[in-house]
């Protein structure tokens, strides 16, 4: 008889286990691949384990799906630490062509007229100016700032018409001008763009509350060569006031007044 081939002893079994091997080894094949499953669908504890009988199947993946995920994972990660070196979105840096253009808008900012030549002018009121005279029209420009009416502010009006053939330039003052013993003129001080300015005398109206030029065709004419007037008066029981017109942009009316009021020089 061949000994057994585990333990070396020798028995009358006809396999190559005694019979003792033998029934270790069908015992242990038994405890490790159970055939069959406890009522409430798992496995026996003395397995180990415990698994629902029903497989929990994955979600289908297919290899272009791990590819974007990854890419995308990437590109997360990249922008978080582009982020958090740079402060946040506020405080991440431009392009450098970017930034230049940026420079480029600011120098032109900077390097640009404090004011453009505008034409504020308007006839749309020269009825006001010239009532119902016919061949005849006015142009006004409001003042940029206010000046002294008694206890109120008002804002001047210059006024440019031509009325009956006759040539006007005044400033509606809409109030009255202080009064001098001389005569029934007003003293006011002119200055033209940032030049000298120079004091004359002009008229006033009979209800007191305009100023006329005294040679209305030649202001008439330095207004269309100019850009910015400053014209001060004095109010009655006031003080002197300074008010600015931006006057850009009259030379293109200053036809329509010398033709109308026959200038014997073209404006």
């Amino acid at each position: 008889m061949p000994p057994c081939v585990k333990c070396a002893r020798v028995d009358s079994g006809a396999g190559p286990l005694c019979a003792d091997c033998e029934r270790q080894a069908t015992g242990a094949h038994a405890a490790a691949a159970p055939d069959t499953v406890a009522p409430g669908g798992v496995v026996p504890s003395s397995a180990g384990i415990s698994l629902p009988t029903r497989p929990v199947w994955a979600a289908r993946v297919r290899p272009w799906h791990v590819g974007v995920a990854i890419a995308a994972a990437a590109g997360a990660a990249a922008i978080a630490v582009t982020l958090l070196g740079t402060g946040g979105i506020a405080g991440q840096s431009l392009p450098a062509t970017e930034q230049a253009s940026m420079l480029g808008v600011t120098r032109v900012a900077r390097d640009a007229p404090a004011a453009l030549a505008v034409d504020r002018w308007t006839d749309a009121n020269s009825a006001r100016w010239v009532g119902n005279y016919r061949r005849s029209i006015a142009f006004e420009l409001t003042s940029e700032n206010t000046a002294s009416a008694g206890l109120a502010r008002v804002r001047p009006i210059l006024v440019v018409r031509c009325l009956a053939n006759a040539t006007d330039v005044f400033v509606y003052t809409q109030w009255p001008a202080a009064i001098e013993p001389q005569d029934d003129r007003r003293t006011i001080h002119i200055s033209f763009d940032g030049e000298s300015g120079s004091t004359e005398r002009w008229f006033t109206s009979p209800d007191r509350d305009a100023l006329f030029a005294p040679d209305a065709v030649a202001f008439a004419r330095r207004l269309g060569r100019g850009q910015r007037l400053r014209f001060g008066f004095t109010p009655h029981n006031g003080r002197p006031e300074t008010v600015q017109f931006n006057v850009s942009g009259f030379s293109a009316h200053l036809a329509s007044v010398a033709r109308l009021c026959k200038w014997k020089q073209p404006a």
